[in-house]
């Protein structure tokens, strides 16, 4: 009895951590939305140092270059990057590159403390 109400609560408690997670545009989370033309939504997308930011592309080959990111990655249509702890406050730009296309766009990022 005791294990299956702790495996109720350990249900319940990832299905609500990953539906915070899994937020769009809009909410606290940082994730920003790449369209077919390499706007991004929201532009500028607000973070703080330290903070994770990820972005989601529909078609195409992602890949995100900025010199206030660390931890970067890449998988298909996702791309991720942590923004440094030292980076300095204020309006950045980055670069979205669409690897299967090879276009690129420089939208921007706000660094807030």
């Amino acid at each position: 009895m005791r294990r299956t109400i702790l495996l109720s609560v350990l249900v319940l408690a990832g299905c609500t951590y990953y539906h915070r997670m899994s937020t769009c545009p809009g909410s606290a989370a940082p994730i920003v939305c790449i369209d077919s033309s390499l706007n991004a939504s929201p532009n500028p997308v607000h973070v703080k140092r330290g903070q994770f930011l990820h972005f989601f592309m529909a078609s195409g080959e992602l890949n995100i270059e900025g010199d206030f990111f660390e931890n970067q990655g890449h998988d298909g249509g996702q791309a991720w990057g942590r923004v440094k702890k030292d980076a300095s406050y204020g309006e950045h730009k980055y670069t979205v590159v669409n690897m299967t296309t090879g276009k690129r766009n420089d939208p921007e990022v706000m660094i807030d403390p």
